[in-house]
């Protein structure tokens, strides 16, 4: 092996996906199911996610004791959450380079609306988007945040909660627009039974999907 072969070797840098820092290869995860041997994501970085799942873990489940709810995440996934999205805030995109801190992990559906604490209903998000959306639905919160929240964002949201719950695209779809009505027409409460209400919601809803794949 040359002199100037060795050198390359020792001063081989590759800039960290989550951070951003360039830094020496040495200094990034060990893997042998990526190529080169080594993930994008520095030692650093990730001594940083385990300890950032730990404190959340924790909050989650002295919440979850507190109010007599299931936890039901694991340690491991709230880990892999952080990791899932690189930093960046899923409602508008926003990374937490430009923000300057670290963004929070926001119920998608609010426990107060009978959310779970759950992998499907967690994302990351900033905290301005978070204290925004406050306890509200999803769904109204983009209503309200539309010049906000891109499609690619909306669909980004939609496609995750599918694969994380196991659910058709369509019934996430379908339950995020009900549960908007639902909020939207709640002075009907005094007419209607609220499961009434959701049947019927769920028709319309279901005959419109069906008419726009037909047209």
């Amino acid at each position: 092996m040359t002199t100037s072969t060795m050198t390359k070797k020792k001063t081989e840098t590759r800039v960290c996906r989550l951070c951003g820092d360039k830094k020496e290869i040495e200094l990034f995860e060990i893997d042998s199911r990526v190529k080169g041997g080594r993930t994008s994501r520095c030692k650093a970085c990730k001594s940083s996610l385990n300890d950032r799942s730990r404190t959340l873990y924790a909050g989650l489940k002295y919440r979850a004791e507190q109010a007599g709810q299931p936890l039901e995440v694991t340690r491991k996934e709230l880990q892999a959450l952080f990791a899932t999205f690189d930093g960046k805030c899923i409602y508008c995109g926003i990374s937490e380079e430009e923000t300057g801190e670290s963004h929070h992990v926001d119920h998608v559906i609010p426990v107060s609306e009978g959310g779970r604490h759950h992998r499907s209903n967690l994302v990351l998000a900033c905290a301005s988007c978070n204290a925004s959306k406050n306890n509200a639905p999803f769904i109204e919160f983009y209503m309200r945040k539309k010049d906000k929240i891109s499609d690619e964002n909306f669909n980004t949201i939609v496609y995750f909660i599918s694969l994380m719950s196991g659910q058709p695209v369509d019934e996430v779809l379908m339950s995020f627009i009900v549960d908007y009505k639902m909020k939207l027409y709640s002075h009907l409460s005094d007419f209607i039974s609220k499961e009434e209400a959701r049947e019927l919601f769920e028709e319309v809803v279901t005959e419109k999907f069906k008419e726009e794949r037909a047209s």
